[in-house]
């Protein structure tokens, strides 16, 4: 396992990546606010923690895999109005997974700063700091259409070097809907988009075209799109090769060839099923391989040092 960084982020502006600090922000208690857009699979999420906040993560475009390092560790895949979070001290990572296309905001909170803490008064920050030590879960279904506009104001705002009061506003008016999502138990699917998922899973080996998956919903073409999108984050074709790639990586690591991988999933050529592999997995088939051989053989190596 990586070793362990205590995450001290630092002010980043990119076309593709912005990162606000807290000294930037001058809001007390909001600690940092972040954007990213990835327009291809990038490096994973490194094995990290944050010391004293609570960080909560959404992805309006694009589906997240991150790891909790428990014993056992927990994995948490977040899309549409997920929202992950992570605790104070807690270590966190993407397991090696690359981080895949699409759009994340994150934002962190330190309910140790209890002086004027988001421009609250005494009694009211001290209701909200005691709400959100009481928050237990990783993984809350928030409504997408109040969170995702909030969390772009906040952005558009910060950039511009905006009203302070109101930032703070939007991010309260934020957490108090995560406090009320906390206690829902409605997973955000439908079970008409639940219906077309399973059926994707099923059958990751046949043609899947978006005629056969909205008459599994019962719904127009247009409409189920649209339904699938709002609701995973993603459309439905971004859906079905991030499937297939993740069962190809089981296919090649038990044998199969790229070309015969390739053939299976349903793609015309091993060319563009390695395209199509490296886009999600940010290797090439090949390169996965090797990668997998190399991370084989050195935990082969730690476990006969711990025997010996």
């Amino acid at each position: 396992m990586a070793s362990l960084i205590n995450m001290h982020e630092w002010s980043i502006r990119t076309t593709e990546y912005s990162i606000y600090t807290k000294e930037e922000i001058g809001i007390p208690g909001l600690n940092l606010f972040g954007h990213r857009l990835m327009m291809d699979a990038s490096e994973p999420l490194l094995f990290h923690y944050h010391e004293r906040v609570l960080e909560f993560t959404t992805a309006p475009k694009g589906e997240h895999i991150w790891t909790v390092e428990t014993d056992p560790p927990v994995s948490y895949s977040f899309h549409g109005g997920d929202v992950f979070i992570s605790y104070p001290g807690e270590p966190h990572s993407g397991r090696e997974r690359p981080m895949r296309f699409g759009e994340i905001y994150w934002f962190q909170i330190d309910p140790t700063v209890h002086d004027n803490f988001l421009f609250l008064g005494p009694d009211a920050a001290l209701h909200t700091i005691s709400q959100l030590n009481l928050l237990e879960r990783h993984l809350i279904h928030a409504d997408s259409s109040l969170t995702h506009p909030l969390f772009k104001q906040i952005f558009s705002l910060l950039a511009q070097n905006g009203d302070r009061f109101r930032i703070a506003a939007y991010i309260l008016t934020l957490i108090h809907h995560f406090l009320s999502a906390n206690s829902a138990e409605d997973s955000g699917i439908t079970p008409d988009i639940e219906a077309v998922l399973s059926y994707i899973n099923q059958n990751l080996m046949d043609e899947l075209d978006l005629e056969t998956l909205a008459s599994i919903a019962q719904l127009s073409c247009s409409h189920f799109q649209q339904k699938f999108k709002k609701q995973l984050g993603i459309g439905p074709r971004h859906y079905i090769n991030q499937q297939k790639i993740e069962y190809s990586k089981k296919l090649l690591l038990d044998g199969r060839s790229v070309t015969e991988t390739a053939m299976l999933l349903g793609y015309n050529t091993s060319s563009y099923f390695s395209t199509v592999f490296k886009k999600y997995a940010m290797y090439t088939p090949r390169e996965f391989l090797k990668k997998s051989a190399c991370s084989e053989t050195a935990n082969q190596q730690q476990s006969s040092e711990k025997t010996n």
